[in-house]
């Protein structure tokens, strides 16, 4: 609670009310986060008149502004799955807003996945997070929820070179485990990148890398250091060659998939050894 500060809080557990009522000062603003569903963090709808309740009408006489409301949708992503969310919402937050004495509250619902699809939850505010990255918030394969049909810009790239170049033949396999096994004759790449890094060491055979010009597949098991990729096709890339493995030319979420999981955990894994630089930015 940031109340000694002058600043907004969010209040959004007993404790936090609680705490918020017995502070010497009182924050400019506070938004109350209600439970309606994703049973996170969040005040849960009661019928009767809880101890919490009384002590936000407390609080309400003492902050210069209205208290505002918000929740947060555990399936925005999907068709139905926020519905029954909204429904809680509507008709409780009117109620708590009466009994705290307000005309009207500010409203804030809406996540990446609903700033994108769905415009009857945007109401005063919106809460963008995934999309603010350039990645989807949607883990289906439909077309139309790809970062890029919403307009989204990736804003991390990872990037690193081609460090050294195998020649090996058919039957012979790469890596830890030799999970990758060569059909063919093939070159095979090396690439100074690895899950000590933050690329994710669950990507599969196939997990798309961009290397000088074209994509080309994962061909191996992701190692502390190093990743390696089959540059059989791409004759022109050698030892020094740009690599991306994601970005521009690659997306993200591409990656996360091939790996399991969300492109946000792939951003904020980037380990504390990786060089950063900031572009066409401040800093």
């Amino acid at each position: 609670i940031m109340a000694e500060h002058g600043l907004w809080t969010v209040v959004s557990t007993p404790e936090q009310v609680e705490m918020l009522a017995r502070a010497p000062r009182v924050p400019k603003k506070a938004w109350v986060k209600l439970n309606t569903g994703m049973n996170r963090l969040g005040l849960v709808p009661v019928h009767d008149d809880p101890p919490w309740q009384i002590q936000l009408q407390a609080c309400a006489t003492r902050c210069p502004e209205p208290f505002a409301f918000m929740t947060h949708f555990a399936n925005a992503d999907t068709p139905d799955g926020w519905q029954a969310q909204f429904k809680v919402f509507g008709e409780w937050q009117p109620r708590l807003s009466h009994a705290l004495g307000q005309t009207r509250a500010e409203v804030s619902m809406a996540n990446s996945a609903a700033v994108l699809t769905l415009p009857q939850t945007h109401r005063d505010w919106v809460r963008p997070g995934i999309a603010l990255y350039g990645a989807t918030p949607f883990s289906d394969d439909d077309a139309q929820h790809r970062a890029q049909s919403f307009g989204l810009r990736a804003t991390q790239v990872m990037e690193s070179r081609v460090i050294a170049i195998q020649h090996i033949v058919r039957g012979d396999a790469v890596g830890y485990g030799s999970r990758f096994t060569a059909q063919r004759d093939s070159r095979i790449g090396v690439v100074a990148i690895g899950y000590a890094d933050g690329y994710p060491r669950a990507a599969a055979n196939g997990t798309p890398v961009w290397v000088e010009g074209r994509v080309v597949p994962l061909a191996g098991r992701v190692s502390m250091d190093m990743i390696t990729v089959d540059l059989t096709d791409h004759p022109a890339a050698g030892v020094g060659a740009h690599v991306e493995c994601w970005g521009d030319h690659v997306a993200i979420d591409d990656v996360a998939q091939c790996a399991q999981t969300v492109g946000y955990e792939l951003m904020t894994k980037v380990t504390a050894r990786v060089p950063k630089k900031v572009v066409n930015g401040q800093g």
